[in-house]
């Protein structure tokens, strides 16, 4: 290969991968882990490393039953109102949400809301601190052992409840 060849095909390997590079860090969010690889990673716990549930109400989590905890701050508040209802989850999985306040007024589309404006429920639920700091958004799946056997971060968790169907076919 000539050196000019070299020089040129360099040259444009080099302003692609910036351009990737620029790309992937503004389709990231404050919401997201700051750690990408252990966002949304698709794999649960073994029943070994998975830590016991902390309650989101007194009847969620309990013995036999699995749950889905959504941990949403509220300007995601009104798109999982449109988009939670019957056929979301199976009949057997109960939904647990976790919001930063108590509000004045609102509709409730779970079996269990818990207020957690610390943090500290999310800590107990393994959630890492997104980006920017802020209160945890995203998913813990809890198995009929009262298990956390998944929790991860996603901003984009009303688009994604296909996944987490597909992991609750996986917790007994």
């Amino acid at each position: 290969m000539r050196p000019r060849t070299a020089v040129t095909t360099w040259s444009v390997a080099a302003v692609l991968l910036t351009a990737a590079t620029v790309l992937d860090q503004t389709t990231r969010s404050g919401l997201d882990d700051p750690n990408p690889p252990r966002q949304r990673p698709g794999t649960l716990l073994a029943t070994s490393e998975a830590g016991t549930a902390a309650p989101v109400s007194e009847d969620v989590p309990a013995p036999g039953r699995r749950v889905v905890v959504l941990f949403l701050r509220w300007e995601q508040y009104d798109v999982a109102l449109r988009v939670l209802g019957p056929g979301m989850l199976p009949p057997n999985v109960d939904l647990g949400l976790v919001l930063p306040d108590r509000p004045p007024f609102f509709l409730v589309p779970a079996k269990a809301v818990a207020y957690d404006a610390s943090g500290d429920l999310a800590r107990a639920y393994g959630m890492p601190r997104p980006r920017d700091g802020g209160l945890a958004v995203g998913y813990a799946l809890v198995d009929s052992q009262v298990r956390v056997r998944y929790h991860t971060l996603d901003p984009g968790v009303m688009k994604h409840f296909a996944e987490i169907r597909t992991l609750l076919n996986g917790l007994t």
